[in-house]
């Protein structure tokens, strides 16, 4: 989705990507480890609905919520950002 024109479209867009890439990752290495929402919801307290929305892109996690999700996937956090 784009508002504005110049400098802050592009700076938009790549949020929306990395954003994107984050959640990729995250949901493959959830995955890997056979683990399905709910669970990563009950390890980490966070509500499977923020998990789904972080997952698909749409939302962007604080450095707190991914380190919770990246000590409940037990990978290192940078891990998490591989590619972006």
């Amino acid at each position: 989705m784009t508002f504005l024109f110049g400098e802050r479209v592009l700076l938009m867009d790549a949020d929306m990507r990395a954003n994107r890439l984050v959640g990729a990752r995250i949901h493959t290495v959830r995955k890997k480890h056979s683990m399905t929402l709910r669970q990563l919801a009950h390890k980490t307290s966070l509500s499977v609905s923020l998990l789904s929305q972080i997952e698909l892109g749409k939302s962007a996690a604080s450095i707190s919520t991914m380190h919770k999700i990246a000590f409940a996937l037990r990978v290192p956090l940078a891990d998490l950002f591989d590619g972006v």
